[in-house]
């Protein structure tokens, strides 16, 4: 089959939820690892299961070495397997729906995750996401996001394929996709108040500023998928920039639900508006 390039997709907060699960079984892997009875929980949220590991043991003053390494995967897989609330785990609406679609219009689809591969792979199988993506590209030493997508990036290389879009919730995938000019989704499903303040500033000025302020010449459009998601975030756009044209290959898209950005896909991302890069 010839594929039309590849479509990859963080996997926490973008295609699944985990309740907090996932959460308190590295935190108390981490605990049973190095006894330690009591830790301030780290920042997940677009993290590197090895950095965040990482930090913390350099916040106790613990060696991290390979062997306690893989003594802490271990737990924190056997943790997750027997002390998890699966019924409360969860793939986001019509998630599923969209991956098929995306299938069934020649896409490849990668995972690109700062998941451990262990974990990673447990939490994909428990939710039956695996069967879609042909290529998984976790965490083994890796640090940062930037460093998970060379890994794609690699796979893709090899099977002479571009990566067009890459999926995710958090500032580190808008990163590691414009590191490689790859087009960045970002999905929003709810009303975060810190990430609300930082778009806020971001559309004010039209760039991204701040702690990604290495962007600020990287994105120059940002699009809503639909105007009722700028409503229910309460934020104020002049609207001749909403309506305006897209005018060049490095915009940044916003979404709030997987059935919006399907029944969007084909007529709204004419594939002249992704970046043509991601190679």
């Amino acid at each position: 089959m010839k594929y039309k390039g590849i479509i990859t997709f963080d996997l926490d907060g973008t295609l699944i939820s985990t309740k907090s699960s996932a959460k308190r079984a590295y935190i108390n892997a981490f605990k049973k690892t190095f006894n330690i009875y009591e830790i301030n929980e780290p920042n997940f949220k677009g993290g590197v299961d090895l950095e965040i590991l990482s930090n913390l043991c350099k916040r106790y003053g613990i060696e991290l070495n390979s062997k306690n390494k893989k003594t802490f995967i271990d737990n924190y897989l056997k943790i997750l397997e027997n002390e998890s609330d699966f019924e409360s785990w969860y793939v986001y609406e019509n998630a599923h729906d969209f991956l098929v679609f995306l299938k069934n219009l020649g896409f490849l689809l990668v995972i690109v995750s700062g998941n451990y591969y262990e974990t990673g792979i447990f939490k994909l199988k428990k939710t039956y996401l695996d069967k879609y993506f042909e290529f998984l590209s976790f965490n083994d030493n890796e640090r940062t996001r930037i460093e998970l997508m060379q890994k794609a990036m690699e796979f893709a290389k090899n099977n002479e394929l571009k990566i067009l879009a890459h999926f995710g919730d958090a500032y580190s995938d808008i990163i590691s996709s414009i590191h490689f000019n790859i087009t960045p989704f970002l999905f929003l499903p709810e009303i975060d108040e810190q990430l609300l303040f930082d778009l806020k500033k971001m559309l004010e000025v039209k760039l991204l500023v701040s702690d990604i302020s290495m962007l600020e010449s990287q994105i120059n459009s940002f699009y809503f998928i639909n105007s009722s998601s700028i409503n229910e975030m309460g934020l104020k756009i002049d609207k001749s920039f909403l309506e305006s044209s897209i005018r060049n290959n490095k915009n940044l898209f916003i979404f709030k639900s997987y059935k919006e950005i399907k029944d969007n896909f084909e007529n709204t991302f004419n594939f002249n508006y992704i970046n043509s890069g991601g190679n």
